[in-house]
């Protein structure tokens, strides 16, 4: 489902909130996005506290929740969440040294300002992603930064990055999002995929590339037309660890198509 965002909302977002607000307003929808890709392609379900929370804020705007609700019994007046006591903001600080601690050494020495991060991202990806180069908060450009970064490297990777990256390019085309899928070639062909590949022939490409591209496209839709038996076709050729691995990048590469619908 391609973006459908206008020119129109665009304006009206930027008149009605400072640039700082309405950035982080956009990132908080990018965000979104991410959760919402991986949870509906790995068939998470939606927590009924959530239905019934969007029931109420915006079920008079003629949302529904699909087949999220095919599936639940949530009442609004029952499941309704409870607002956070002190005693359960309290029971964070115990935990709150190691988040401070794994979130330094995740984002050590990764830039906070541009042209500093495409700088880092060029260097370790062969893209600069320059849409970042669009964002005014630091710790937002430093965390995009390390999640493109930690998604892309090689010796990590069970997919290996030609396959991931043209795994994106699919991701990119069944949305419909050019720039994005220009990135997307960029990074491709920096892991070594041929011209051919990229205009989309993918002979002797291998039947993992091929199951991952399959599985790209099935969850590239919104809601993810991911059945039984594309999971039982496409899990033959490739390993759990791969289909996480593909479906991180696919809610990855989602962050930054709803980035992209914003900002051009």
């Amino acid at each position: 489902m391609p973006s459908s965002l206008t020119e129109a909302q665009r304006t009206a977002l930027r008149r009605s909130f400072s640039r700082s607000d309405a950035e982080w307003i956009v990132l908080a929808v990018a965000m979104m996005g991410f959760l919402n890709k991986f949870m509906d392609a790995m068939g998470v379900p939606l927590e009924e506290s959530m239905l019934a929370t969007a029931q109420k804020v915006i079920g008079l705007s003629g949302w529904t929740p699909g087949k999220h609700g095919a599936a639940s019994s949530a009442d609004p007046a029952t499941t309704w969440p409870r607002p956070d006591r002190p005693v359960d903001l309290l029971s964070l600080l115990p935990v709150l040294p190691a988040v401070i601690y794994r979130d330094k050494r995740w984002t050590s020495g990764v830039p906070h300002s541009w042209p500093a991060a495409g700088a880092y991202l060029r260097n370790r990806t062969g893209h600069d992603f320059p849409i970042l180069s669009q964002l005014t908060h630091g710790r937002a450009i430093r965390a995009l930064a390390t999640i493109l970064a930690d998604n892309t490297v090689a010796d990590r990777s069970n997919l290996g990055l030609r396959v991931k990256h043209l795994a994106g390019l699919v991701y990119a085309t069944t949305v419909e999002d050019e720039a994005l899928a220009n990135s997307a070639r960029i990074l491709a062909r920096h892991a070594g995929a041929t011209s051919a590949q990229l205009n989309g022939n993918r002979d002797g490409i291998g039947k993992q590339a091929d199951a991952a591209f399959v599985l790209t496209q099935a969850a590239a839709s919104s809601p993810a037309q991911i059945t039984p038996d594309l999971v039982a076709t496409t899990t033959a050729e490739l390993s759990p660890p791969a289909v996480i691995e593909l479906m991180v990048w696919i809610s990855v590469m989602q962050i930054m198509h709803r980035l992209y619908a914003f900002y051009r």
